[in-house]
């Protein structure tokens, strides 16, 4: 039932992942080398990661990082503590990492230096200005974990404190352009997933969009990709 609904009120509808499968099709060719920030246990899209012609993978969770088995090396560290001779990258890829940056400019720069001229750094976060995501920064972590595991079936350890420093299109066109990036790409996205699971939940959510999500804006995640020009 929750399917057809979504069928009929929102027949056109592409979420992030769409999107950012999209730039990972277009830009990652058999000879890119990779870099996946915060790569976890699985990178979304693995698909096309596997073109690449090597792909490396950081992650502070040494877990996590222990359970990816499509990165061809990976380094347990963040992106402060990161080894200068991990090298430069033709891709860099960001899935679910700018909402936790604590000093986004310098963790941007650090990005830049990572990224090869004319690369491309590629990612996809949340909007801050989206209601859910403005709910979430007030919301404690262990009730987030809670909710993400009922809603999303993600385990509890794989969510981890945000800050949302940098998240809206204004804070990351800003961050990147500053640092030597150029935008290429960059849009707000809806998303269903957090209301498909109940009728009653999915049926507020259309009277939402169809009210006041009309005046109001309700784009939950931002997706985007930007070429290093210097």
């Amino acid at each position: 039932m929750n399917k057809n609904l979504i069928k009929k009120f929102y027949p056109d509808f592409k979420d992030v992942g769409y999107f950012f499968k999209e730039y990972l099709r277009h830009y990652i060719t058999k000879e890119s080398i990779l870099l996946d920030i915060g790569c976890g246990r699985q990178s979304f899209g693995e698909e096309y990661y596997k073109r690449a012609k090597r792909k490396i993978g950081i992650d502070p969770d040494q877990n996590a990082l222990q359970d990816n088995n499509l990165m061809d090396e990976k380094f347990c560290c963040n992106i402060q503590n990161i080894t200068s001779t991990i090298g430069q990258f033709d891709i860099i890829i960001a899935q679910w990492i700018l909402e936790h940056l604590q000093c986004p400019n310098e963790d941007i720069q650090i990005i830049s230096n990572l990224c090869k001229k004319n690369g491309y750094f590629i990612f996809m976060t949340t909007n801050i200005y989206s209601p859910i995501i403005l709910l979430s920064k007030i919301i404690p972590t262990f009730f987030k974990k809670y909710l993400r595991k009922v809603l999303l079936k993600i385990n509890e350890e794989d969510t981890y404190p945000t800050v949302y420093k940098i998240n809206s299109i204004s804070k990351i066109d800003y961050f990147l352009s500053k640092n030597g990036f150029q935008k290429v790409e960059i849009k707000k996205v809806g998303v269903l997933a957090y209301f498909e699971w109940n009728k009653i939940v999915l049926l507020c959510k259309i009277f939402f969009d169809r009210t006041i999500g009309k005046f109001i804006p309700n784009k939950t995640h931002i997706v985007g990709v930007y070429k290093k020009i210097n």
